[in-house]
């Protein structure tokens, strides 16, 4: 039973391929319906990659809670022009390639998840993933 009084830590890593996230067309992801805490959202890995320990041990691209959200905001504004650029509310093949071009060039901070994991585990998220 958890004591009132205690104070419990959590960090959450969210992966781009989130399955739960994106399985549903409005399905919202974790680190979108509860921005509290530390979030870590990486690039690339997918709903079995982010729990394989491989993952932590190679250079990952991520982002932190503000860090995301200001992705997300600049991913819609870059739809936004491509969409005034093609001349139509949605956008076509060529377009839908550079669109993601542009997410998956754009910068984020890179290194090994493990840090962040095994740093949070020791009672001390290391600064840099800290939301």
């Amino acid at each position: 039973m958890l004591d009132a009084q205690q104070r419990i830590s959590f960090v959450f890593f969210q992966s781009e391929g989130d399955i739960l996230g994106n399985q549903a067309l409005f399905a919202a992801k974790l680190i979108d319906e509860f921005p509290h805490g530390d979030h870590i959202w990486v690039r690339g890995l997918n709903h079995s990659s982010i729990h394989e320990w491989s993952s932590y041990c190679t250079p990952q691209d991520w982002l932190d809670l503000e860090e995301y959200q200001q992705f997300k905001r600049d991913c819609a504004k870059e739809r936004l022009r491509l969409q005034q650029e093609f001349g139509k509310p949605f956008l076509n093949t060529e377009y839908m390639l550079k669109w993601q071009k542009y997410k998956d060039t754009y910068e984020m901070n890179e290194n090994l998840l493990s840090k962040a994991l095994l740093g949070f585990l020791k009672g001390k998220l290391p600064k840099s993933f800290q939301s």
